[in-house]
């Protein structure tokens, strides 16, 4: 009976809480800048898989640019350019916002290479393209506003862009034009404990089935000890 017992008890540990992980993520496709919403939307936890125990957060940003740069002097120079854009975050979760609103969170600088330009001549150069992350921190401090509650299961995040161009010349003057697209997404991973599996409760016939089998035992080791 102890053995049985043990392993029983194995049974019932193995089927505890175990911990475990879901996730979720956005892309936003590129959109001219300068934007003042991009929005996507992540799930929140849902309680009934179990324990909300942690989360990671992780922006994203991408931006990808056409620049053309023209001599205007008259004499040969060198130049290069970048369109910087930075991307500001907010999310309907307003602890959330907190932690990521205000400053920008991402800056994205693409960057041509020097080129050598004679007096009036252009250069192009398209697809030009950068990408960046930012990984949220103290998330811990405001876990239970990743639970999803009746009638929320989703939230959302949302970013801002602001394009600067940038240029740099020697030996002489230069304009330069620039025709930018940029987005945003997010991942979400919940670390969570998962909720322990429900045991079946036997039905009485098959309690009563067990009962007889343990009865025709022992009515089976009497009658061997007897002989």
């Amino acid at each position: 009976m102890k053995k049985i017992a043990a392993a029983l008890a194995a049974v019932a540990l193995c089927a505890g809480a175990q911990a475990a992980t879901v996730s979720d993520s956005f892309t936003n496709t590129l959109q001219h800048t300068d934007f003042t919403n991009q929005t996507g939307t992540l799930d929140l936890f849902n309680t009934a898989l179990g324990t909300l125990t942690g989360v990671s957060l992780t922006l994203y940003g991408q931006s990808v640019t056409d620049l053309v740069l023209t001599n205007t002097s008259n004499s040969v120079s060198e130049a290069s350019a970048s369109t910087r854009t930075r991307l500001t975050f907010s999310s309907s979760i307003g602890a959330l916002s907190s932690l990521i609103g205000g400053s920008y969170k991402i800056q994205l600088l693409p960057t041509t290479d020097d080129t050598t330009l004679n007096p009036g001549q252009s250069a192009t150069f398209n697809d030009v393209s950068d990408n960046s992350s930012y990984v949220v921190t103290g998330l811990n401090a405001i876990l239970s506003a990743f639970n999803s509650s009746a009638g929320h299961n989703t939230f959302t995040i949302s970013c801002s862009s602001a394009t600067r161009l940038l240029t740099s010349v020697s030996g002489g003057n230069s304009d330069a034009t620039q025709n930018t697209e940029a987005g945003c997404g997010a991942s979400v991973v919940y670390t969570y404990t998962a909720a322990p599996t429900p045991h079946p409760t036997p039905e009485p016939a098959s309690l009563a089935l067990v009962g007889l089998g343990l009865a025709g035992v022992g009515v089976a080791r009497r009658k061997a000890k007897r002989a």
